[in-house]
């Protein structure tokens, strides 16, 4: 952020129908989680959030459909960090949960940067600022890299930094993203998109892919960025695994045709 610098992000969805509900004096039900993140550095808490979260009210529990989504900030210096994501369903005895992490920030303003890839449940256009706000649009974060036959479609989203101070006013480079595989580092066939920007403060790229015929398997995400010169400038990957199994039959019934 050019107002406050580096910071980190956390995405927490919850689902719905894994939690215990209480009855209100409205005769509604809802679901309470307690999370906590503790951001440490050797040992030492440097920054922290304790949040409530109550679900919407509903009439039934029979079937929850819902979705608790929480996305926290925590601007940071350069350094080396652990966080412990913790857990809890106030509604139930069963114990809490505990995640742990570590994490590395090395930002450098004079040198084109190229945020993490945050990979995006949906997206719509956005009236009004809030936590899930981001270029004009209120993106609901995916927090995991799984994508099952369910889901046909790959959103993310990113950030790149400094192109002004590294390449100049109003100097002209390209994005490139596509997949690649997990194995080989080959780019997989047909699933690329190159767009060409103008440097600003910070430039924002939001994209899809449709992956309905993408076969099952593990990849990577990339997201490239060139110079006028085709020079590679920064580069991030997101690994993302894939579940398909009717395009895994059309792959097979392509491979035994040539037999």
């Amino acid at each position: 952020s050019p107002e406050h610098g580096s910071y980190v992000e956390t995405y927490i969805t919850i689902l719905g129908n894994s939690l215990f509900f209480e009855l209100d004096e409205n005769g509604k039900y809802f679901a309470t989680v307690e999370t906590t993140i503790l951001i440490k550095q050797n040992d030492e808490i440097v920054d922290f959030e304790k949040l409530i979260l109550k679900s919407p009210e509903i009439d039934d529990t029979s079937s929850v459909t819902f979705s608790i989504v929480d996305v926290q900030r925590f601007v940071l210096p350069n350094g080396e960090y652990d966080i412990e994501i913790i857990i809890k369903d106030k509604n139930s005895n069963k114990g809490k949960i505990n995640f742990y992490d570590s994490f590395s920030l090395n930002y450098n303003s004079d040198i084109l940067t190229l945020s993490g890839i945050q990979l995006v449940e949906r997206y719509e256009k956005s009236e009004t600022q809030g936590v899930l706000s981001k270029a004009g649009y209120n993106i609901i974060p995916l927090p995991i890299n799984f994508f099952p036959k369910s889901i046909n479609s790959l959103a993310f989203y990113c950030e790149i930094y400094n192109a002004i101070n590294d390449l100049g006013q109003d100097e002209k480079f390209l994005i490139k993203a596509y997949l690649e595989y997990f194995e080989t580092q080959n780019m997989v066939k047909d699933i690329v998109f190159v767009k060409r920007e103008q440097a600003r403060d910070v430039n924002v790229f939001l994209h899809e892919f449709d992956i309905s015929k993408l076969a099952s398997g593990n990849y990577f995400l990339v997201v490239e960025i060139r110079d006028r010169n085709n020079e590679l400038k920064s580069i991030n990957k997101q690994f993302v695994q894939r579940s398909n199994p009717i395009a895994d039959e059309d792959l097979f019934a392509k491979d035994m045709s040539y037999e």
